[in-house]
């Protein structure tokens, strides 16, 4: 079980998602299953199973592009962005920062026509 405080984890979809943006989808679909930190999937890697809790800690770029899957992957960016702070807000500046790359990325996956406009 899980602790309280552990972020949600992304599922293989929400992985797969955001690596089809940069890459051929069958690329996508074999990185997703081994990026994933959703236990389910780790369980039925036959290289995992044996070592226990497996901690996944994903780049920021990475959580820049699952921000842009969905609404709700973009709520555990955020869970995860506030427990790698050790619990700390972004500050403002920070926040501000995060937001234009966050942007300025989803302006050239549209201008790519790998996103639609909302």
């Amino acid at each position: 079980m899980a602790a309280q405080n552990d972020p949600e984890t992304f599922s293989e979809a929400e992985v797969y998602q955001a690596l089809r943006w940069g890459m051929t989808d069958s690329e996508a679909a074999r990185l997703a299953k081994y990026m994933t930190d959703d236990p389910a999937v780790v369980a039925s890697l036959p290289t995992f199973r044996d070592l226990g809790p497996i901690s996944t800690m994903y780049s920021e770029d990475m959580l820049l592009l699952l921000s842009l899957v969905s609404e709700e992957t973009k709520r555990k960016v955020d869970q995860r962005i506030l427990q790698q702070n050790l619990g700390k807000e972004l500050t403002q500046d920070e926040r501000e920062r995060w937001e234009k790359r966050r942007s300025d990325l989803r302006a050239a996956l549209i201008k790519a026509g790998k996103i639609e406009e909302r």
